[in-house]
This record gives C-alpha cells, structure tokens and sequence, in this order.
C-alpha cells in the first residue's frame, strides 16, 4: 500500500515538472505575436490621402447652392401648399350619403327612402372667386421663390467673385515678395561689393517685411472669403476648391429710367405684393357671395 502512495506521488510530481516549462513557453509563444504585431499593425496603417479640390465654375457654384439652401426648400414648400389648396378650390364639395332606417310601414311604393345620396354645387362667384385667389395665392409664392432664388444667387455669385479676387491678390502678394526678395538679395550683394550704402540695404529689407505682411494678410483673406462660399455651397470647410472662373465681366450700356421701369415690372417681390391684394379681394367677392343659393341635387 505504501510503494503504491509512493508511485502516486511521485507521478504527480513529475507531471508538474513536465507542465511548468511548457507553461512558460506557452506564456512566451503568447507574448511574442503580441509584441511582433504592434509594429505591423503601425507599418499597415495608411497614410492619409489628400482629397482632390472640388472644381467649380460660377454656373456650377449657383446651381450647388441653390439645391442646398434651406431656404430656396422652404419656398418649394410653400409653392407645393399653395398648389394643393388651388387644386382643392377648383373641385365641388364631395358628396355625402345617409343612410338611416325607417320604423313603421312608410307605405312607399318600393322606394327605399333610408338611403340618400346628395351633392351641393356652388355656383357663379362663390365658387369663382376662391380659385381665382388660390390662383393668385400659387402666383405669389412662385413669385417668392423666384425672389428667394435671385437674393440667393447674387449672394453666390458676390461671393464666388470676391473669393476668386482674393486668390488674385494673394498671387500677386507672393510675386511682390519674391521681388522685394531679389531686390534685397541684390542690394545685400552691391552693399558687400562696396557700390551702395547700408540705407539701400535696409530700405530693400523693409520692403521685404512689407511684402511678408501683405502676403499674410492676403492669406487671410482667401481663407475668409474661401469659407464664406463654403458656407453659402454646404461644402465641408476641409474640402479644397478650385475656382475656374475669370473676373471679366461684359460691360452693359443701360439708360437710369429703363432700368428702373425693368425693375418696377420685374422685381418678383413686388409682384408677389401685387398678386396677394389681388388674391385678397377675390377673397372679399368670395365672402359676399356667401348668401347666394347653391344647386343641390339628392338621389
């Protein structure tokens, strides 16, 4: 019995002496990929791409903006309201049926007097004059999108311009450092070679630092001017652009007074004023003809 503890025992013990090395390197296979992959994972990340600029000419600028404005949508909107309440001035009431159940004997010769289909038509101005002012209502609001349209355009097409001038002047504030810089180099090496006086030396530096500061404060201003377009577009401020269109503009002859008699007959916000009272008073022909009969017709 005790030969056989022995031999127990002793199994045990060389089973442990067996497992603990494969422990440890079991421990060690585990640490190694872990430590192996932290180098590849950094080696297989890519490397940030620069995303290409977004060209846009000004046709391409006033046609993106427009379909982003919140505004121009809302006025789609209301134009979309303004058709649906003319379609519903155009139809005649729908017509409604009863249907009721007689007690006794009505003794009607086999008419069945419990179901009842009828229709009411209005007729003359009291069915005329609500059409006519949801017409000229629909008129309105297709005459205040077009002006939503016109501000939001000439607020694009200001500021495209204003961007695309300010990508000139930060063209010509580089030309002008780099001058100043070949001057300063010159007057440096004139200086040296005993042609000038110092003062040329640091006039021509001067103007070095004047054209730096020009050149900053040009940067400035494309960065600005570059995202107010942005904003005006609903282009993402990291998105690059690059605007193709050149600052020449036709020169148009125009009188002062046919300019404003255009203006008179086409500005869309006055016609809007102009169809709204129109649409008011076809409201007032509508509300005195509210006493006339109309045709009712029952089956």
């Amino acid at each position: 019995m005790l030969c056989r503890y022995a031999n127990c025992i002793a199994l045990v013990f060389l089973s442990l002496l067996l497992l603990i090395p494969l422990g440890f390197l079991s421990a060690d296979a585990d640490q190694t990929p872990a430590s192996s992959s932290t180098p590849q994972t950094e080696q297989s990340q890519p490397s940030p791409e620069r995303t290409a600029p977004l060209t846009l000419t000004l046709g391409d600028a006033v046609k993106r903006g427009l379909q982003s404005n919140a505004t121009v949508q809302a006025s789609n909107a209301r134009v979309q309201a303004a058709n649906a309440r003319l379609r519903a001035a155009v139809v005649q009431q729908n017509p409604f049926l009863t249907l009721a159940h007689g007690w006794g004997n009505s003794n009607t010769a086999g008419l069945d007097e419990d179901i009842i289909l009828a229709q009411v038509f209005t007729l003359g101005v009291k069915h005329s004059a609500p059409i006519r002012a949801a017409m000229s209502e629909r008129d309105a609001a297709v005459m205040d999108k077009r002006s939503v349209e016109l501000s939001l355009t000439l607020t694009i097409e200001t500021a495209y311009l204003s961007a695309v001038q300010a990508n000139h002047e930060y063209a010509n504030a580089e030309k002008a450092l780099r001058t100043a810089q070949a001057f300063a180099n010159a007057a440096r090496i004139r200086f040296e070679a005993g042609d000038v006086a110092r003062d040329q030396v640091v006039r021509s530096q001067i103007e070095v630092n004047t054209a730096q500061q020009a050149l900053t404060n040009a940067a400035g201003a494309r960065v600005n001017r570059e995202t107010e377009l942005k904003s005006l577009l609903g282009v993402p401020k990291e998105q690059a652009v690059d605007l193709t269109e050149s600052l020449s503009i036709p020169q148009v002859s125009c009188q002062l007074s046919s300019l404003i008699n255009y203006g008179l007959a086409n500005r869309p916000d006055l016609r809007s004023t102009q169809l709204l009272v129109e649409a008011r008073r076809f409201d007032v022909r509508a509300a005195r003809a509210l006493s006339t009969p109309d045709a009712f017709i029952e089956l």
